[in-house]
């Protein structure tokens, strides 16, 4: 979760605008004295196998807020869902036609137990994003109105609604394409800057037949999050 984060920081548009509960300033610490700080507090529960927890919050394409602003959000947000007091680190990114925050923070609290996470979004997140609509005027602004994504050309980050695009994309591919495997799917893909993850032959991902997606660049490099299968309707 860290990993993906520090890697983007290279690029200006990205960047670890706060980091929550750490002693010193987390901000200035590298990626390995942040991602020691996760192992430390993880080691408090050995039972626990679902320790990370990584959030997106996504705003309106025209709704552009300044670092404090969208640092507000974030805390009232984490203290909203129960996750205040938890060790934590936000990051803003500018890459794609919305700006968005990537919040990474675990469920193991400082005494060793676990925050329960089954059922969160329904009872906290939704509510609580509603209350930050109201609380912070997140009202879409029709100030950027991107031109729809061509599904028969390649999907070009940041320029357009990446979720979309790739659904747009898949469906067009499934709809046009013979295939009988993940490698001739892929094959596919790489024509639209598209790819579908398996996971490694003993994963979790592979052992219950799931997918996720990335959007690549022209190289095969991904350049967005893991998008999982469930996450498109069809």
């Amino acid at each position: 979760l860290i990993d993906y984060n520090e890697e983007k920081l290279d690029d200006e548009k990205v960047q670890c605008i706060y980091a929550g509960n750490f002693i010193v300033d987390g901000t200035a610490l590298s990626a390995a004295e942040k991602q020691s700080h996760f192992v430390e507090r993880t080691a408090l529960n050995q039972r626990a196998t679902a320790i990370g927890t990584s959030i997106i919050i996504k705003f309106a394409p025209g709704k552009i807020l300044d670092r404090d602003e969208l640092t507000d959000i974030a805390v009232d947000f984490l203290h909203g869902i129960g996750f205040g007091r938890q060790p934590n680190l936000i990051y803003l990114h500018e890459d794609t036609a919305c700006q968005h925050l990537h919040i990474v923070t675990t469920n193991i609290r400082h005494d060793g137990s676990r925050i329960r996470s089954r059922g969160i979004h329904r009872r906290l997140i939704r509510p609580v994003c509603s209350e930050m609509i109201a609380k912070y005027n997140l009202v879409p602004t029709p100030a950027l109105v991107l031109k729809p994504h061509d599904p028969r050309q390649k999907i070009r980050y940041g320029k357009t609604y990446t979720h979309q695009a790739m659904a747009d994309t898949l469906q067009y591919v499934m709809e046009s394409y013979h295939y009988g495997s993940l490698e001739a799917f892929n094959a596919i893909l790489r024509l639209y800057n598209l790819r579908a993850y398996a996971g490694g032959p003993n994963s979790w991902l592979r052992r219950n037949r799931g997918l996720l997606y990335r959007v690549t660049d022209n190289n095969g490099k991904a350049l967005n999050a893991p998008t999982k299968a469930s996450a498109f309707t069809f």
